[in-house]
């Protein structure tokens, strides 16, 4: 799960600012910006907006364009829904989101219709296009949407961005899957490998571009280029939906790219929650606005942004601090993005009585007044009341942060608001200028509610198929790591446990023909060791070998070698000590199987399972690992897309591939339930189960698979025919 790559200045640059003691600093001096993965764009997004807001700091630091001085951080998160419910609980104060998103949690429609609508949410400006686009081969002559009639087509996985924005675009063109000679349900990684082997003829992608995954498309052997939709079915879906905006992939941005593409889909989009100061976000959309030419120059994906652009795609209303900027370069912006907040406080209005004449003669009185208030208090909302008592036998006044609150029959009440912790100083004084006063520590304990949910628990006892002594199974499962110190694999050793019960129930391997390395036991050598010395004793060209493996996973820097981290191996010595998979392969290939089926849950991405990184820094990783040619006799389960991070579930304790693995094995991916379950049920199973677990923390994983579709992996009609023949022996 790790990534090795060369330092980053841009991240060592927010590394700097954020560590430097320049000044102290209040709350509304804090920027923190929710962004997405630290290879992606969001993290460019936010990153570039954090220089943009240095450039316009006071004068203080010897530059111009606003008074205030703010300190500003942009942290690696899980992306979009991620940082909108971040910024509801006042966590973040910015953040970067998908345009389509933005609608979806400002009304509480499609995955966050369980939660509600996010009413606070507020948009700022919107930034680089991430439009739909149908991608064809060269060969298949296809000129326009309608040339794709009769052809093969991949319109993605159900239930992905990817199949919904290609559903949408046959309903503008009043046509079914019918209307295509066959369809595919390719992942996003898978299919660029297909185009480029003439697997299919044409693809639709919604991402930014450039991007290094089309390029590979252009350049490979199918020359493939994005084509154009029609203008009215363009402006029909615009018409439909406001997280939608126009875009045009100019000619020349891809290799062979011979005209402009004119396409549409979705924004990049900054927003923020409607009680962030306003003069914070009107710093902010100054900063971007008036340093746009430097913005643009600091990643590809923003060369083409324009100022007239960048309220395109938005759905939330515009915050109050960026429509007064807006207003005053004299920008106009539709009537849905405007609401009318009320006028923002930094705190609730305290009831403020007249300063009073006090008498300092302590020769009348020298006792100060008594107050009564609990000087510990934790609230559970932002917004909160302090209730206390004062007793003297002559006038007495209460002053909260330098000003006077009204008395009433000894008591006072005090209105606050604050996100955070903070302490209140509260002073009681008598009309003779005694005092008594007293520190109030505020503990502001703000919990997001969310639904508990309960896990099934791992039955492999259900499962009942034949013993066959023609299976061989290898299982490594690693969570402590010699060199990788605190980067654990969290329960990847229960992974391999489990899985070991499974391997027996559900594929019927002999418990002696089972090799199980677990934490130390799985080192380079002992890995080596069962592939290249136990394997070879136990099988032939007539056995079905099964290998899973859960723990660490690295790429090369060219992204064309994966590698498994054996439990000693290090991640700066990547090829003398880890083992690649290609290796794996070739030293099973040698065994003359029949065949043989790898499970992976790990990933590439340089991340953990909950989401440390080893390296800062990390580069995108280019799509071509999924290139490398698997044999016709294997097939490969993994666990996550390339580029992606393998997560876990707490709550079942399991990785969240293996945890839904093994309850497919159970029958759960017996979808036709016909006692069978092929490659292309288990991983349909793993593909919908995996992604709606990954969008409960807010982020994407997609499991992938490379073999045949219609082979059965696991047949439960073996044992009827065992029982059979054991019962007339």
């Amino acid at each position: 799960m790790f990534r090795k790559n060369k330092p980053n200045y841009l991240i060592f640059f927010v590394i700097l600012i954020n560590i430097l003691p320049l000044k102290s600093y209040s709350d509304e001096n804090l920027i923190k910006i929710g962004t997405g993965g630290p290879r992606g764009v969001y993290f460019q997004v936010g990153n570039n907006i954090c220089k943009m807001v240095a450039k316009i700091q006071s004068k203080e630091h010897g530059r111009k364009g606003t008074d205030n001085t703010y300190f500003c951080s942009a942290p690696s998160t899980g992306g979009s829904n991620f940082n909108i419910g971040k910024i509801n609980i006042r966590e973040l104060d910015f953040g970067v989101s998908q345009s389509d998103w933005q609608y979806h949690a400002y009304n509480g429609t499609s995955k966050w219709s369980k939660y509600g609508p996010v009413k606070n949410l507020r948009s700022v400006f919107s930034l680089h296009n991430e439009p739909f686009q149908i991608w064809v081969r060269k060969k298949a002559k296809i000129k326009s949407f309608r040339d794709l009639k009769n052809k093969v087509v991949n319109i993605g996985n159900p239930g992905s961005a990817q199949r919904g924005f290609m559903e949408m675009v046959m309903k503008a063109y009043d046509v079914d899957k019918s209307f295509f000679k066959r369809t595919t349900e390719l992942s996003s990684s898978e299919q660029i490998k297909a185009l480029c082997d003439g697997k299919i003829d044409a693809f639709g992608y919604a991402v930014g571009f450039p991007n290094g995954a089309m390029e590979n498309a252009a350049s490979c052997g199918a020359k493939a280029y994005p084509i154009s939709f029609d203008s009215s079915v363009i402006k029909e879906l615009l018409n439909s939906y406001t997280a939608f905006a126009p875009a045009v992939i100019p000619r020349g941005t891809y290799t062979g790219q011979k005209k402009d593409a004119y396409t549409f889909g979705v924004k990049a989009t900054l927003v923020t929650h409607r009680d962030v100061s306003n003069e914070t976000v009107y710093d902010v959309v100054k900063a971007v606005y008036e340093n746009l030419d430097d913005f643009k120059m600091q990643h590809p994906a923003f060369k083409y942004l324009n100022r007239e652009m960048m309220l395109e795609g938005l759905s939330a209303p515009l915050h109050a601090g960026a429509i007064r900027y807006y207003k005053e370069i004299g920008y106009s912006f539709p009537s849905h993005l405007y609401i009318a907040d009320k006028p923002q406080a930094k705190n609730p209005k305290i009831k403020v009585v007249k300063k009073p004449e006090i008498t300092i003669d302590k020769n009348s009185d020298n006792e100060a007044p008594v107050l009564e208030i609990t000087e510990n208090i934790t609230v559970t909302k932002s917004n909160y009341i302090i209730k206390g008592k004062v007793f003297d036998k002559s006038k007495k006044y209460i002053q909260v942060d330098g000003q006077y609150i009204e008395i009433n029959n000894n008591e006072f009440i005090i209105n606050r608001f604050s996100p955070v912790d903070e302490i209140i100083k509260i002073v009681a004084t008598d009309q003779w200028g005694n005092k008594n006063i007293k520190t109030i520590n505020i503990k502001v304990n703000i919990k997001q509610i969310e639904a508990l949910k309960i896990y099934e628990r791992l039955k492999p006892d259900v499962i009942k198929v034949a013993k066959s002594n023609n299976k061989i199974g290898i299982i490594i499962g690693i969570e402590k790591y010699e060199t990788l110190k605190n980067l654990d694999a969290l329960y990847a050793n229960r992974d391999a446990k489990f899985f070991y019960e499974y391997a027996k129930k559900a594929f019927g391997i002999q418990e002696e023909n089972i090799k199980l390395l677990v934490d130390k036991a799985a080192n380079r050598r002992e890995i080596l060791k069962a592939l290249k010395l136990w394997l070879p004793t136990v099988t032939d060209k007539n056995k079905d070998i099964y290998l899973f493996f859960a723990g660490h996973g690295l790429a090369s820097d060219d992204g064309k070698d994966l590698y498994i981290i054996p439990q000693d191996g290090d991640s700066r010595l990547l090829e003398d000590t880890a083992i690649s998979r290609l290796e794996i392969i070739k030293l099973i290939k040698k065994t003359n199987p029949k065949s043989v089926t790898m499970f992976f849950d790990t990933c590439y991405s340089g991340q953990t399972r909950d989401e440390k990184t080893l390296v800062a820094g990390l580069r995108p990783l280019r799509i071509v690992a999924n290139e490398q040619d698997t044999p016709d006799n294997f097939t490969i389960f993994t666990a996550s897309g390339y580029d992606q991070t393998s997560g876990s579930i707490e709550g079942a304790k399991h990785g969240m591939f293996s945890y839904h693995l093994m309850k497919g094995l159970e029958g759960k991916a017996d979808k036709n339930e016909d006692k069978k379950i092929t490659n292309g049920e288990l991983i349909a199973y793993l593909k919908t189960n995996v992604n709606k677990e990954a969008f409960i923390q807010n982020r994407e994983q997609n499991p992938m698979m490379s073999g045949k579709q219609n082979q059965v992996l696991v047949n439960f009609k073996w044992i009827k025919l065992s029982i059979w023949l054991s019962s007339i022996v």
